[in-house]
């Protein structure tokens, strides 16, 4: 019998040392909790101006990016087209040329009545 009460007390001794631990810690906790509530109220976490700066700066960055893809997409087209009307022509002269002699060939033609 004696070693049960000597048990029972061990385990109430434990119970009130496990009250106090936990009675120390829920103290801790609220302090840790108060500590953080302060630094939070003083620290300003998030800047929205310099956040939404960011963010537009992003944006930018983004369209950007498309444009000059865009151009550079264009650009293939325009040198693709080019080689094609090249071809056509049988090789001679460029671009700007041959578009401005297309031109003056209607104008003649349309001069001579072949419209008509």
């Amino acid at each position: 019998m004696h070693s049960l009460a000597k048990k029972k007390k061990k385990t109430l001794d434990n119970a009130k040392t496990s009250e106090l631990n936990l009675g120390q810690y829920q103290k801790q906790a609220a302090l840790v909790e108060d500590k953080i509530k302060q630094i939070t109220t003083q620290v300003k976490w998030i800047n929205t101006e310099k956040l939404a700066e960011k963010a537009n700066m992003n944006e930018i960055s983004l369209q950007r990016d498309i444009a000059i893809s865009e151009r550079d997409q264009l650009r293939e087209q325009l040198i693709e087209l080019q080689k094609r009307w090249r071809t056509s022509r049988g090789g001679s002269g460029d671009f700007g040329t041959g578009s401005q002699n297309l031109g003056k060939g209607n104008r003649q033609d349309q001069k001579r009545g072949k419209g008509d």
